[in-house]
């Protein structure tokens, strides 16, 4: 059985959606790290309660971190703000794109948008992270990141 032929710019489209969805993970992972650590500075969790809430955080989904963060580990507000941005865009992209954009792409339609999609949430992320690991440091003054 043959292949179909892809259209154009479909291959730079996956790779870009799996660098969206890889940085996605990575955010979350700053995310429950950001926790971790406010968790042990404010709260005074020992370092076994923080790995433990880390290891809880990466084994749920996104939405469960980012909640725990809202009620107890609170960011300032330019920062919140691009949290619940990137998780609607993360949540979009695990759990409406396939739906979404399969009846375009399979007639080589807006690959180019969803790539310049994808290219965003990835832009995103890594600012996200950057942000956070700020954010870190300000929780450890002198802790090398």
């Amino acid at each position: 059985m043959d292949i179909p032929q892809q259209p154009e710019g479909f291959d730079e489209l996956c790779r870009r959606v799996g660098l969206a969805m890889m940085l996605g993970q990575k955010v979350q992972f700053a995310l429950a790290g950001y926790f971790a650590t406010y968790s042990r500075v404010h709260h005074r969790a020992s370092v076994e309660d923080a790995k433990a809430l880390m290891e809880r955080h990466l084994s749920k989904t996104m939405g469960v971190v980012v909640g725990a963060i809202e009620q107890s580990a609170p960011l300032p507000a330019e920062v919140w703000k691009k949290v619940k941005a990137f998780q609607n865009e993360r949540n979009w992209l695990v759990h409406d794109f396939d739906e979404e954009a399969t009846p375009f792409l399979s007639r080589g339609e807006r690959i180019a948008q969803y790539s310049e999609k994808m290219e965003a949430i990835v832009f995103s992320a890594a600012e996200l992270m950057q942000l956070l690991d700020e954010q870190g440091v300000k929780l450890v003054p002198g802790s090398v990141t």
